[in-house]
């Protein structure tokens, strides 16, 4: 066996993802609430933090002066996602869409997890005797409202804080938000070929043979496909990397 020299560029997207897709498979398959809920807020802060990878990943199609002149790098996510797709296209994002709504409802989430307030809210308790040397136990009544109730719905997490505990369904519907997302984003709002963005969601390489740079870690490329049907890729060519001959692996210990 003998190696050869190569370099490459990485590109912390794919794995983001990759993260936010088997925590919530574990918020799923888990047995009890309490675990359910840390596994899921990990998924969700997982999910809004892939979204920031895109957002840092795409401003490289931007020349290093047009960054530093605009400041765009110390913007806000959707600044950045926006001031890029107009640079490049001459295209909007369309804010008074359904999946920029969403997406923002999430990034809001996401701040309030990440930067979490002293707030006061009135509860409902039932109290009851101790035992094994508890006085007494008050039980918080069940908080979630009638909004939450129904999680079949794409791009809908209508939450205006964290929540008390959070299951697998919130974890899926963030990466519902996500994706959606970032479909329109690509396809509609930019109208640009999937090849010719793609490179920026993946790690690129001169290891890669007959010209394709485009490199992707097996066992991501596993958990991209074993939830294809679950979450409708269509910005990058995810969900197609297992079958796929174009995309090339690259193997790390």
């Amino acid at each position: 066996m003998s190696f050869r020299k190569a370099t490459i560029t990485k590109n912390n997207f794919c794995s983001i993802l990759k993260d936010s897709m088997v925590l919530y498979e574990m918020s799923r398959d888990a047995k009890d609430s309490f675990t359910k809920d840390i596994l899921s807020r990990q998924s969700i802060l997982s999910t809004c933090f892939a979204l920031e990878a895109v957002a840092n990943s795409l401003l490289e199609m931007l020349p290093r002066k047009d960054r530093d002149d605009s400041e765009i790098e110390r913007k806000p996510t959707l600044s950045k996602l926006a001031h890029v797709v107009f640079e490049c296209s001459g295209n909007k994002i369309d804010s008074n869409s359904k999946e920029y709504d969403a997406i923002s409802k999430l990034i809001k989430l996401r701040d309030a997890m990440a930067h979490p307030n002293v707030f006061v809210k009135e509860i409902e308790v039932f109290t009851e005797q101790g035992t094994h040397g508890i006085a007494f136990n008050h039980r918080e009544k069940d908080d979630r409202s009638p909004k939450r109730k129904n999680y079949s719905v794409k791009g809908f997490l209508a939450l205006d804080c964290p929540p008390n505990y959070f299951d697998h369904r919130d974890a899926k519907t963030a990466l519902n938000m996500l994706v959606d997302f970032l479909n329109k984003y690509v396809l509609e709002w930019w109208k640009i070929e999937v090849k010719d963005i793609e490179i920026y969601f993946f790690d690129v390489s001169d290891v890669g043979l007959y010209g394709d740079m485009r490199m992707i870690n097996m066992k991501e490329a596993e958990v991209f496909n074993r939830n294809s049907d679950l979450f409708d890729i269509k910005f990058i060519s995810a969900h197609r990397l297992c079958l796929s001959t174009e995309i090339q692996y690259l193997n790390t210990k």
